[in-house]
């Protein structure tokens, strides 16, 4: 099962809504690459909502470290 993002804005805030499974493979790299589009594309203050996220492992943890560090890349 792949990720499904979902997209909000409030005010300057975009919130990504993730649901699934953040597993090693394809799931973890497509939160990488969403949160890298966002941040090229001009936007600096998100939020990850991961409420919907059923499962995540050590690589989706990694994954959520590599997000946060892509605004500073």
């Amino acid at each position: 099962m792949s990720l499904e993002f979902t997209l909000s804005r409030f005010g300057v805030v975009t919130v990504i809504e993730v649901k699934g499974r953040v597993v090693a493979g394809p799931n973890a790299e497509s939160l990488v690459a969403k949160v890298q589009e966002l941040v090229q594309n001009g936007e600096t203050r998100l939020v990850l909502d991961l409420a919907k996220v059923s499962y995540l492992d050590s690589t989706g943890i990694s994954a959520l470290i590599r997000a946060a560090a892509a605004p500073k890349m």
